[in-house]
This record gives structure tokens, C-alpha cells and sequence, in this order.
């Protein structure tokens, strides 16, 4: 009968909000934290995680094992792994791995900031993201880009960045192999 059929969703976890517990340098990695979260239901859950914004007792989003994030690549499924000899088994979300970003807008080695009276474990929406979180055309930073009718100085390319809470995690498995 269809009503015992359910749509099945791409991402099986859903993202859920965390509250950082403990912050502290990797042992192995300068760029590199291992944080504790509470994630409500789920417990608290071991991350190591490149952001630079981490402090004990924000509130972030948590991609548990069996989620997905966006990437510049596509999606990229959560699993439980070691991070230069350190587990992990989730990852901290900035607003690249939450697809949120306007197009030409680079991601940021920031995790977002969720409002203060959300309770760990509550699955995420955009809904709950801090002031000044929000995705919205005047928050973009969007280069400038000159009028047509002008000429462009040509320039050296930029050299890579990190652009996102992932960028310094990948950089140091990176190094480690």
C-alpha cells in the first residue's frame, strides 16, 4: 500500500546542533583542534576540526557519521576516521559545508554560529543561525568587478587558500601521508 512508502532522503543523518564542550590544540597538528560537543542524542562526539572561530560553549552545526557536506568537489559522506593519529567522527560545519554560500563567494575556515537557546541535538536549519549568520545578498563579500567598458590590468593568479572549515583539516592529512 503507498502509504507505508516513504521518500528516501539523499542524506540518511541530519545535520544536528552541537554545543562545544572542550577545545584543545591537536597533539600533532598546529592548525588542527580536537573538540568535544555535546550533540544531544547522540552524545558527545569527538571532532578534530581546522575552523579558527571554536570556542567552548558556542553552538555550531555537527555533520555526524552518516551525513553529508558540500564541497567544492560535491558531496562528501561523513565517516568515522583519523585525522594525523586523532579520531573524529563527524565534522563541524562552516556555511561551504552547509551549501550556503552565493555563487563567486568563498568559504570561510569559520564554523557557523547557531542562537544561544537551541538545544544540542536538534536537527538544523537555517532557521537557527546567529545574527549575522544569515545567507543574504547584503551579507555577500562579492569581488568588484569592473564595468565592461573598462580595461582589466592583468595580474598574477592568486596563490591557493583555504576556503573552508575543511581546508585546514585536508592540508594536514596532506602532510601526513
Amino acid at each position: 500500500d503507498d502509504d507505508d512508502l516513504e521518500a528516501v532522503p539523499a542524506v540518511t543523518t541530519s545535520k544536528v546542533v552541537a554545543k562545544v564542550i572542550e577545545v584543545e590544540p591537536h597533539p600533532a597538528a598546529n592548525t588542527l583542534s580536537v573538540c568535544q560537543v555535546d550533540a544531544g542524542k547522540l552524545g558527545l562526539v569527538k571532532i578534530v576540526c581546522g575552523a579558527i572561530n571554536l570556542s567552548e560553549g558556542m553552538l555550531t552545526v555537527l555533520a555526524p557519521v552518516g551525513s553529508s557536506v558540500s564541497t567544492p568537489q560535491g558531496l562528501l559522506s561523513i565517516t568515522p576516521r583519523a585525522v594525523r593519529g586523532v579520531s573524529s567522527a563527524g565534522m563541524l560545519c562552516g556555511k561551504g559545508e552547509l551549501n550556503m554560500l552565493l555563487p563567486g563567494v568563498s568559504a570561510t575556515q569559520e564554523v557557523v554560529s547557531l542562537a544561544l537557546h537551541v538545544q544540542p541535538g536538534t536537527p538544523f536549519d537555517e532557521s537557527l543561525l546567529a545574527a549575522g549568520e544569515r545567507v543574504d545578498e547584503t551579507d555577500a563579500t562579492v569581488p568588484d568587478v569592473p564595468p565592461a567598458d573598462e580595461e582589466v590590468e592583468e595580474s598574477e593568479p592568486s596563490p591557493p587558500h583555504a576556503t573552508s572549515a575543511v581546508a585546514g583539516l585536508d592540508a594536514e592529512e596532506e602532510e601526513e601521508e
